[in-house]
């Protein structure tokens, strides 16, 4: 069974650190920590700037779901 995550299409298609940390409930060191280590799909770094594909994320948070 496929959970919603219908709060997610509040936010704009590309995520900044600080809203990937809202949604996932997480640190900013994680969010870094993450990103470094490959784990945060769909991350794209701008010069200084990360940003976080909302659609990659929300696919690799409900493949990883439990019920």
């Amino acid at each position: 069974m496929k959970k919603d995550l219908a709060c997610w299409d509040r936010y704009p298609d590309f995520l900044t650190v600080r809203q990937a940390q809202e949604l996932l409930n997480v640190g900013r060191a994680t969010i870094y920590r993450w990103i470094e280590m490959g784990k945060l799909p769909g991350a794209i770094q701008f010069g200084d700037t990360w940003r976080i594909s909302r659609e990659m994320l929300k696919r690799y948070v409900e493949g990883h779901m439990t019920r």
